[in-house]
């Protein structure tokens, strides 16, 4: 755990301001936690039995081409009556679930099996095993939720977790989190509860060795950062996704993985990563065709896509009447609308066809707008303007000509912000590396120090034991002087540059933006509120180069407040219990900060842990200041002497410079950092 302060500058705004974020910190320390709790015997308990089976008849009932043999519905109901007469309830409801689950892999809505498998439910839920009850209700919500009965199905997600025994109930509350956090995303905008219940459905998926469960959990976990704008991020977690679904040959999720990665592309305006998810789509569907509907009927959309970028409208037009085949059973929730009709309007514009009613599409904009989805906005909108153009309506031509400007200057503004970033992780990069350079500089001088030292204690042995005593006993008292004095000198004026910096920063770029957000009021008012948005970026690297208001808000508030922007960027718990009313100078309680600052920075970089906790006490004219965590711990002697031991060591030093001590003890159940400053009464 060394050399770590430079991360958490980047660290503290990367999603500055963002409450969701804060929520997802404090989640995945609890799951840290509790992880850390389970004993080799429950790890043993929760995986999948050896040569587990559902049985051939179950897999039958399963296969969705059976269920259009005749007789099936009544050779169903039969096997059902069978087994619940001779009390083999778990074949029986297996069985069930098999005939539902069939429908829902193609994307199918049967309500004679959806009600089947409810009454099954309601009927014998006493009886049901209780690691299949979460099954059902997972497998009930689905399909009510492709029926588009929207508030029946979150219930059966909310209501289906069932008391974990055994591997059946752990991954069915998993898959009960992700289908719930997918709900909550798409149909209440609840954004952070959604992140958090699909790191809860990983953890658990990851626990119990379940593949598929972190392939699904971790591509939620996609869906969520779209609307983040962190492009990297999102295709981050989505070609891990991807990967997972290859691990296990499961072909429909690499299908789905690839589908969502090209929507992601699209929405970072990167036409070319699109345009190659397109080339691998169609060698994946020339190898094997899906048999799912929703994926088909998408794949079409796609290449009706691709052949209007090659300006072939007719070849489009194919494709997207042979969606229209494909997808005629679909409702409009799985049609997908940005991937149909955007395409559609085009060609209809494209073969003089601009029979469009444009209140329709209205509302499709404005939730694309609004959920941050301005690539779709703008493409739609400028398909649009081009409809209204041909049809020489002039008003509505400049309504959505206006609307696919904004979305434009929203792309552009979303690229600045990456590109921003971009250069505010090669700033750090840079700095580090120039740390680390002064480092081996000081550790050089350090040895040819200690070298020369040698050599004169040998020499004043040979004149006297006694005189060389005496003499080195008085140069340690000085050197220990000197040293304090310089630490003193290097810290005071450390912070004097960052500060320095920090209002440079704050007075000129600052003032150069608010020039040109008034510049841009004057002409179009509809952009102001995105350069705000780049104003705000600049105010937290700030921030965070110094803490402006550390002054004003003192030392309590900014410890708050740092523990809350590095659990938001890394997603990590880091709880506090602050109980500090005063009593140190500014410039100490600035050391104290750095010195908290550089704790939770080794935490996040070295430690591995789930969880972290800041706690400052006063009690017997002290302040005692704790950073705990729960992570892998170290060797505190052997890193404190070694040659990367500049952070550590700084902590040391800082505690030294305001007249205090810090104490550092390590082991496999984590590390402490203890300092402990007098105060003025």
């Amino acid at each position: 755990m060394v050399q770590c302060q430079n991360a958490v500058i980047h660290a503290s705004h990367q999603f500055l301001g963002m409450k969701v974020k804060y929520s997802i910190a404090a989640l995945l320390g609890i799951i840290g936690l509790c992880w850390s709790c389970s004993s080799p015997e429950q790890d043993r308990a929760y995986r999948m039995p050896e040569g587990y089976s559902r049985g051939a008849r179950a897999e039958w009932f399963g296969n969705y081409e059976n269920h259009s043999v005749p007789g099936f519905s009544d050779s169903l109901d039969h096997y059902i009556a069978t087994k619940m007469a001779k009390g083999e309830v778990d074949s029986a409801a297996h069985a069930v679930l098999a005939s539902l689950r069939g429908i829902l892999m193609m994307s199918v809505v049967d309500t004679s099996i959806l009600m089947r498998s409810k009454r099954f439910l309601w009927q014998h839920r006493d009886r049901i095993p209780p690691n299949m009850v979460g099954n059902f209700h997972l497998n009930i919500g689905s399909s009510l939720m492709q029926n588009q009965q929207i508030d029946s199905g979150g219930y059966y997600f909310r209501t289906g977790r069932v008391e974990e025994y055994d591997f059946f109930s752990a991954r069915s509350n998993a898959v009960l989190d992700n289908q719930l956090a997918m709900f909550l995303m798409l149909h209440t905008n609840q954004l952070d509860s959604a992140f958090q219940l699909a790191v809860s459905s990983l953890a658990v998926c990851e626990r119990i060795d379940y593949i598929k469960g972190q392939a699904d959990a971790i591509s939620t976990l996609a869906n969520v950062s779209q609307y983040t704008a962190n492009g990297r991020q999102l295709l981050y977690y989505r070609r891990k996704a991807i990967e997972l679904s290859r691990k296990t040959d499961d072909y429909q999720g690499v299908l789905l993985g690839y589908f969502n990665l090209y929507t992601d592309f699209h929405a970072i305006d990167d036409q070319a990563g699109a345009q190659g998810v397109i080339d691998t789509l169609s060698m994946l569907f020339a190898e094997k065709r899906s048999e799912n509907q929703e994926q088909c009927f998408t794949f079409e959309c796609l290449l009706a896509t691709q052949r209007l970028t090659l300006n072939d409208p007719l070849g489009a037009q194919f494709h997207l009447d042979r969606a229209d085949s494909v997808g005629q059973n679909m409702n409009e929730m799985q049609r997908n609308l940005e991937i149909y009709t955007i395409p559609r309007v085009s060609v209809q514009v494209a073969l003089g066809q601009p029979t469009l009613t444009y209140a329709e599409f209205d509302s499709m904009l404005n939730q694309q707008l609004a959920y941050g989805q301005f690539t779709y906005a703008e493409n739609l909108a400028g398909v649009l303007r081009d409809a209204a153009l041909k049809k020489d309506d002039l008003r509505d031509a400049l309504r959505y000509g206006n609307l696919a400007s904004m979305a434009s200057d929203s792309v552009r503004n979303l690229k600045a912000m990456n590109r921003i970033s971009e250069l505010r992780e090669l700033y750090e990069v840079e700095k580090k590396e120039h740390t680390i350079a002064l480092q081996h500089e000081t550790i050089a001088r350090s040895r040819s120090t200690n070298v020369a030292l040698g050599f004169g204690m040998t020499t004043l042995a040979v004149s006297g034991l006694l005189f060389f005593v005496q003499r080195r006993r008085k140069e340690a008292m000085r050197e220990a002087k000197q040293r304090k004095e310089f630490t003193s000198e290097l810290l005071r004026n450390t912070e004097i540059e960052r500060k320095r910096i920090a209002n440079d920063l704050h007075d000129g770029v600052g003032h150069e933006l608010l020039s040109l957000k008034a510049g841009i009021e004057s002409g179009r008012e509809d952009l102001s509120f995105r350069v705000e948005s780049i104003l705000n970026d600049v105010r937290g690297i700030s921030r965070n180069l110094h803490p402006v208001l550390f002054e004003k808000v003192g030392l309590q508030h900014s410890v708050q407040q740092l523990c809350e922007r590095i659990a938001q960027q890394h997603n990590f718990m880091i709880s506090n219990e602050l109980e500090y009313t005063g009593g140190l100078s500014t410039d100490a309680e600035l050391q104290v900060y750095r010195i908290i600052q550089e704790a939770l920075s080794n935490v996040i970089k070295y430690a591995k842990a789930h969880a972290a906790k800041v706690s400052m006490t006063i009690a017997n004219g002290l302040l005692t200041v704790e950073v705990r965590d729960n992570g892998k711990g170290f060797d505190v002697a052997a890193s404190m002497s070694g040659a990367k031991a500049f952070g550590l060591h700084s902590m040391v030093e800082r505690a030294s410079a305001i007249g205090g001590k810090a104490v550092l003890s390590s082991s496999a159940k984590g590390t402490v950092v203890v300092v402990t400053v007098p105060i003025s009464a």
